[in-house]
């Protein structure tokens, strides 16, 4: 990675890339439609990323990425990444936005909206040539009501999903074999954030269409998924359906955010000596801001967990927050 003349450093090695280098027959990605190593990966984004380059498709610009969660969704997502663009993903329904400043649009089988530059998901014969990241570039724009109600694009830079991917890790762990299973919507940060931390860390992302219930308990019971992502009604549903059958000592980490845990659940969870781990975060802090450890459950409802390792939680006034640390970049406030 490149330096400034301080010593800092500015440029990070695109994490697909980096993994496929260091374990190259490692499975990095699950989805029913097949698995892919970390290598073949890796040529299917830069041989993506080198027919969109063709297209016009270039560092800065802004691309639409719409689709359900898919093989190829994932694929078209390192791939607008390898050439510096950035991604727009946008939620599914005719009341989807994509942002007037967005000119092209990569659609992963659903019809793609006219009036913008549709792009082709047909890879090249030959490879584009690896990029570094600037830690300071936007890689995405993610839309969010957050606590205001009106919709809006939050950038999100290399550094902020870098130091989330790690503030995570410090504290949920992390082992080679660790398979997170992703049933969020990656129209959202909370569902995206998890294929970025398995590009840093290495692992395999597992990436579910939908949420399925009965589906995500066989596979969570057949010993490979180690981690995965949920809100409050979905940990309800998985419990109702487990009928009070204990999680396998494979599964450490069940996520639970999105909204405040109601206590009648996380006393279900504790009953089981389910790992959940609370966390709070927002789309502006690339994900998590402060979680708890796996299995720690609070007592009072509300409470999740201490700010993650680079985060910085303190009162402000009118009873809201702010947060500071590289996550967030400039300090934000927030109710």
């Amino acid at each position: 990675p490149a330096m400034d003349s301080g010593g800092r450093m500015t440029t990070v090695f695109h994490p697909v890339a980096a993994t496929a280098r260091a374990h190259p027959n490692h499975t990095v990605l699950h989805t029913p439609e097949g698995e892919l190593t970390a290598l073949e990966l890796c040529q299917r984004v830069a041989k993506l990323a080198a027919s969109l380059a063709t297209q016009g498709v270039c560092a800065g610009k802004p691309v639409a990425l719409l689709g359900p969660p898919s093989l190829d969704w994932v694929i078209a997502l390192h791939a607008i990444g390898w050439l510096g663009a950035i991604a727009v993903p946008v939620g599914p329904g005719p009341g989807a936005v994509i942002d007037p400043s967005v000119a092209f649009v990569l659609a992963c089988h659903v019809p793609a909206p006219s009036g913008r530059q549709l792009l082709e998901h047909t890879p090249a014969t030959t490879m584009h040539p690896e990029p570094n990241w600037r830690l300071s570039d936007v890689r995405l724009w993610m839309q969010t009501s957050g606590s205001t109600g009106s919709p809006r694009h939050v950038p999100l830079t290399t550094s902020q999903l870098f130091f989330s991917a790690m503030g995570s890790t410090i504290r949920l762990g992390h082992q080679p074999e660790d398979r997170w299973l992703s049933c969020l919507p990656l129209h959202h940060i909370g569902g995206l954030s998890i294929l970025y931390r398995c590009a840093w860390l290495g692992t395999c992302a597992e990436v579910h269409p939908r949420f399925e219930p009965s589906l995500v308990n066989r596979r969570i019971d057949a010993g490979g998924v180690t981690q995965i992502s949920v809100v409050p009604t979905m940990l309800g549903k998985l419990l109702d359906d487990r009928n009070m059958r204990p999680f396998p000592q494979s599964l450490r980490v069940i996520l639970l955010g999105g909204a405040a845990a109601p206590p009648a659940l996380l006393a279900r969870c504790r009953t089981l000596a389910a790992p959940v781990a609370c966390t709070w975060g927002m789309t502006e802090t690339a994900s998590q801001v402060a979680t708890a450890r796996p299995g720690d459950l609070p007592r009072q409802a509300g409470q999740v967990g201490p700010p993650l390792a680079f985060a910085r939680v303190t009162a402000a006034d009118n009873g809201q927050l702010e947060v500071e640390g590289p996550i967030v970049g400039e300090p934000l406030r927030t109710s």
